[in-house]
């Protein structure tokens, strides 16, 4: 697979508005775009939790162009409903970090839940330690009391419910463990505090079946051992029969760095972390000022 990280192109702009232009050295390369990936937060969403006009305008007019695209977010499905919507995805996009792979009436493409066993001991390790938890099956988000991550959830579901869309359900993190036929994809725990941020690395690793990364600051993401949003986008790929340098992901944290790695072309947000940005073929502006749309725009060059 050919890779394009010779140089990190940022995108700049000049003039108001959506009239931009963009600074690129001229350097040979091939570079052809089949399938676009999107994170959502810090991404594709603004800081309302929204996909803005532009951005939307944007992505359709890729797919007018034969582009497949896809979204590929820590999100359960149940929590990221009203964007599939938005997005008109019917195909199979990537979930809770790739733990989960939907494909809209045929079932699921992949899917790896975490072993009862280790939610048992990190249910365990939140009840001990008083930390804020969450953990997720497809369908609905189970927090710990007075968690401040609650939040989000009710941001979206005041923006579902404008829409005439289903709410993602919340749960009682306590009551999990009752209900024996749950299947969790992905548990979460939440600490600004230096000293419980190496507390909680320091018992994750040494967890041996599952593994974690960041969706943002103080935000561990649990999953089973190997799960990943580049392994999860293979599978994407491979279900459309594109070559992984055809695909272009979108992302701003940690959790996007596999992804990355698989991605022929990967466009970095303005807002993202610097580890990403020095890994991303191009950087365009932040999430709250439609870098999506923006590059999108750049990178219709590319379409196939």
């Amino acid at each position: 697979m050919h890779r394009y990280r010779e140089t990190t192109t940022t995108l700049g702009y000049w003039g108001g508005g959506k009239s931009i232009k963009f600074g690129l050295k001229q350097r040979s390369e091939r570079r052809k775009i089949s399938l676009l990936a999107f994170d959502l937060d810090g991404t594709l969403l603004n800081s309302s939790s929204e996909i803005s006009a532009f951005n939307l305008s944007r992505i359709k007019d890729a797919v007018k162009r034969g582009v497949k695209i896809t979204t590929c977010s820590g999100r359960i499905p149940a929590f990221q409903n009203m964007y599939l919507t938005q997005l008109n995805i019917q195909g199979p996009y990537v979930a809770i970090n790739g733990a989960l792979i939907p494909n809209g009436q045929c079932g699921e493409l992949y899917a790896k839940p975490l072993h009862r066993s280790e939610l048992a001991e990190l249910c365990s390790f939140l009840n001990e330690r008083r930390l804020h938890g969450c953990v997720q099956t497809k369908d609905k988000l189970y927090f710990t009391s007075e968690n401040p991550r609650t939040r989000l959830v009710e941001q979206y579901n005041s923006l579902a419910v404008g829409k005439g869309l289903p709410k993602a359900p919340m749960g009682e993190l306590a009551t999990i463990m009752d209900k024996v036929d749950a299947i969790v994809y992905k548990a979460m725990i939440y600490t600004t505090c230096q000293s419980d941020l190496n507390m909680v690395s320091s018992f994750l690793d040494g967890q041996s079946g599952i593994a974690y990364t960041f969706s943002e600051p103080g935000l561990f993401d649990i999953m089973t051992r190997g799960v990943n949003k580049g392994l999860a986008i293979r599978k994407v790929a491979d279900y459309y029969d594109i070559p992984f340098e055809e695909i272009c992901a979108f992302g701003d944290f940690d959790n996007d760095v596999p992804l990355f790695e698989v991605a022929g072309t990967s466009v970095a947000m303005g807002n993202a972390k610097q580890e990403l940005k020095d890994a991303a073929t191009f950087i365009t502006d932040s999430n709250d000022n439609d870098g999506v749309g923006k590059a999108l725009e750049f990178l219709e060059q590319y379409f196939v």
